[in-house]
């Protein structure tokens, strides 16, 4: 073979290898599982929400009782004699245990089996029908399994509390990874989908849904004329394909994330596109840092408490404090001593163990780092 290949390919191996080691650390690191608790109990609220919309504007009956007829995904024909089967009172009796189920899996009670099943037959239900379909149910059912894999019912759980699974207030750093490489996948895989003509020139289809809220009072001039789409258009296209970067790193974060409120509540306000706009703002806190519940907190506790990284390194540094304070008492005392003529000479002090030097004809113990 030729030698500047295979050093190339070495060294491509060496690189590769090397980039792996510190991306098995990274995600071996073990990090306060304060978020992945908090997005358990905010992705079982919405799941549970999710199921009792379902129940509450009769959507049941609508799209699994009346319809005579359904669109099958390849492989899945088999669900429309079970619907069948289970019939009205099935159906609305299944909704009702999702919605159940979603409550438990936010409270982390049987957390592991009921988040699986909850994943599994909200992702049966909506394969039933193509017209049915809405990308943030894939999303949530994507969410569901991974939470399911998670140990998030390992603090602040029923769980927990019933001594099923051991407490744990870390996490590896990998599980937070994964959900937040998740988020942003879904911003800017949304954002490049507007990426082409349509959409950044035409303004299209956004200019014939605006025209539908062209009579609100104050923004229905805006929502009317073309350049009002256009702008909304280049402005769906930078958030979705930037948002993420700015919610990753820490001083746009708190910005960010009121964009990112304020973005969604805008949709929800104008397009009737389900739980999305609920499930996002929710789901982007992964991106956030480790221990944000405990800062928000303290932020809004008169009384705030450290964390526990926090207290041993605040312990800490008070013993150094009062080490000092000591060591300084001591040579203050030592040279005081000397002054009144008892015939000790101040020498250098040993932080925790330090004794003056010897007067003449008594034997003392001399400090540590005194030389001989």
């Amino acid at each position: 073979g030729s030698p500047p290949l295979s050093r190339s390919s070495g060294r491509l191996l060496a690189l590769s290898w090397a980039m792996y080691s510190r991306f098995q650390t990274f995600c071996a690191e073990r990090v306060s599982i304060e978020w992945l608790v908090a997005l358990r109990v905010m992705i079982g609220s919405v799941m549970s929400w999710s199921a009792a919309r379902y129940l509450l504007y009769g959507w049941v009956e609508r799209f699994y009782v009346t319809p005579e007829f359904f669109f099958a995904y390849r492989g899945f024909a088999w669900l429309h004699p079970l619907v069948r089967w289970l019939g009205s009172e099935g159906m609305h009796a299944l909704f009702a245990v999702l919605t159940v189920i979603g409550l438990l899996v936010a409270a982390g009670a049987f957390f592991r089996v009921l988040c699986v099943a909850w994943t599994l037959v909200f992702t049966l239900v909506w394969l039933v029908d193509v017209t049915n379909y809405l990308n943030h149910y894939y999303l949530l059912s994507l969410l569901g399994g991974l939470l399911a894999c998670s140990p998030a019912h390992h603090q602040l759980s029923v769980d927990a509390w019933r001594g099923r699974v051991p407490r744990s207030t870390e996490v590896a750093q990998g599980w937070k990874a994964l959900f937040a490489g998740q988020i942003c996948v879904v911003y800017f895989f949304a954002g490049l989908a507007k990426l082409h003509g349509d959409w950044l020139l035409h303004a299209q289809p956004l200019n014939i849904w605006l025209l539908a809220r062209a009579d609100m009072p104050m923004v229905g001039a805006i929502f009317s004329s073309w350049w009002g789409a256009l702008a909304m258009s280049w402005s769906g296209f930078l958030f979705d394909t930037t948002i993420w970067a700015f919610l990753l790193w820490r001083r746009t974060r708190a910005v960010a994330f009121a964009v990112v409120v304020v973005f969604h509540a805008t949709t929800a306000l104008l397009f009737d596109i389900g739980i999305f706009p609920w499930l996002m703002p929710v789901a982007a806190t992964a991106l956030f840092a480790p221990a944000w519940p405990s800062r928000v907190w303290r932020w809004r506790s008169s009384s705030p408490r450290p964390r526990r990284a926090e207290s041993l390194f605040a312990r800490a540094s008070s013993r150094r404090r009062r080490e000092r304070r000591i060591h300084m008492g001591a040579r203050r005392s030592v040279a005081q001593g000397g002054d009144r003529g008892l015939g000790l000479e101040p020498v250098r002090l040993h932080p925790t163990r330090c004794f003056p030097r010897s007067a003449p004809g008594v034997q003392q113990p001399r400090c540590l780092e005194d030389p001989a």
